[in-house]
């Protein structure tokens, strides 16, 4: 694993300039790798020449940093088309690997340089486990003087004032939180997020305390979600949307961006609106038993969408309890008026039966057309596909049924579901 800090020098002749790399005192040289390699203090620089830049820089650049740090020049080509566009990221990949830090400099270069880098930081940090640890600009014009280059129509040198070189890492922060939420939004797993809400730099007191409850309530729901727990994600829905409320009033009370820049503010209410369709607090979760299966119901589109056909049909089968509950006839008042009590559905089950000429649900008038046939034949059929995928296909009568036919048989009784779903 080495520690190496990458970047690029076209053909303009650079003159010397200050430039301030953190808390370091001011380097004077005319490259701003230079400066960074001195306050990094890497194994190597790699820097990537064309055959003419190479003439320019490269004992220039060398003698200011070899023997402490080796100097490597990689070849690359003007980029003039899409083929040595892809030698030249090629060039740099090919320089980095599993486990190395590196650090990029994005100040010089020419033409497609500055996106291929922006590229090969993607790569290298997600296909390669390679650590990013920093990102370097040298910012000629927040120095408030003019460029430190002389062109060559004029042999002039200006005066340099120092040259600020600003950490753009907080970019690479943002493209994984949007990696992240985009993972969050496809499978609700948002563990990865979670740790990025948490390890978030941020300076203010209350502004980290406030993401870390943020991160907690997530990692709360995210669990919930996975587990596939409805009255727990609702509840645990509710109260992710509520800290994310909550962290953007203190946002809004301290009125300043840098604290916490509106990209991220954006993706935090794209997690806000993710969840929004399941959120119910407990107490209404358990009260109102219909807003409980609507929200189930929203669930199960959601889970159907990401083909989690497993989940689906464990979560169908229990709603499919529930419905009857809500609509039986009762014999007895409120005998079913509890679906939260395990021995009350217990009881409830006995109303079907493999049987039909001995199917005994009886469904009040609020269940529509609805037949008790339908809904005795609907509850088997789900039962019967949640045994066979609990059991991972061993069960001697389906083991020959094929994987498509089974998720046929789930979207079957999703259509079913959802001409319950309509009473509702």
């Amino acid at each position: 694993m080495a520690k190496i800090v990458i970047g690029a020098l076209g053909t303009t002749r650079y003159t010397p300039a200050e430039y301030a790399v953190g808390e370091d005192p001011e380097v004077r040289t005319p490259y701003c790798i230079s400066a960074i390699a001195q306050h990094v203090q890497p194994d190597k620089v790699i820097l990537l020449l064309t055959l003419e830049a190479a003439k320019m820089h490269y004992d220039s650049i060398a003698s200011e940093l070899q023997p402490k740090i080796e100097v490597q020049q990689v070849p690359i080509t003007a980029g003039a088309n899409p083929a040595e566009l892809w030698r030249n990221f090629d060039a740099i990949a090919a320089e980095v690997h599993s486990g190395d830090e590196v650090y990029f400099d994005i100040t010089n270069g020419f033409r497609s340089l500055p996106f291929i880098f922006m590229s090969a930081i993607e790569y290298l940090h997600r296909a390669r486990n390679v650590s990013v640890a920093g990102i370097y600009y040298g910012a000629f014009e927040a120095g408030g003087r003019s460029p430190n280059l002389v062109t060559p129509q004029s042999q002039t040198l200006n005066e340099i004032a120092s040259v600020p070189v600003f950490r753009l890492d907080l970019f690479l922060v943002l493209a994984d939180w949007a990696h992240a939420v985009a993972t969050f939004k496809t499978s609700g797993d948002g563990a990865k997020l979670a740790g990025l809400l948490q390890d978030f730099q941020i300076d203010d007191i209350q502004m980290k305390e406030a993401l870390a409850k943020v991160a907690d309530h997530l990692r709360h729901y995210s669990l919930a979600l996975n587990l596939i727990r409805p009255i727990e994600v609702m509840d645990a829905a509710h109260a992710l949307m509520s800290a994310i409320d909550s962290f953007n009033i203190l946002c809004d009370s301290l009125a300043d961006e840098a604290h916490f820049p509106a990209p991220f503010r954006e993706l935090l209410a794209t997690v806000r609106s993710s969840c929004s369709s399941f959120a119910l607090p407990q107490e209404t979760a358990i009260g109102d038993i219909r807003a409980n299966m609507r929200h189930q119901l929203k669930l199960m589109h959601w889970i159907r969408a990401l083909n989690r056909y497993y989940d689906l049909a464990v979560l169908a089968s229990e709603w499919i309890v529930s419905w009857g509950m809500l609509f039986a006839e009762n014999p007895r008042q409120n005998i079913y008026a509890n679906p939260f009590d395990y021995q009350t559905r217990q009881s409830f089950k006995r109303c079907f039966s493999a049987n039909k000429r001995n199917c005994s649900l009886k469904l009040s008038s609020g269940a529509g057309t609805v037949e008790p046939l339908f809904v005795d034949k609907l509850w088997h059929d789900t039962g019967q596909i949640r045994n066979d995928l609990a059991h991972c296909g061993w069960d001697v009568s389906n083991r020959n049924e094929k994987s498509n036919i089974i998720i046929d048989k789930i979207e079957n009784i999703m259509e079913c579901v959802n001409t319950l779903g309509a009473a509702l």
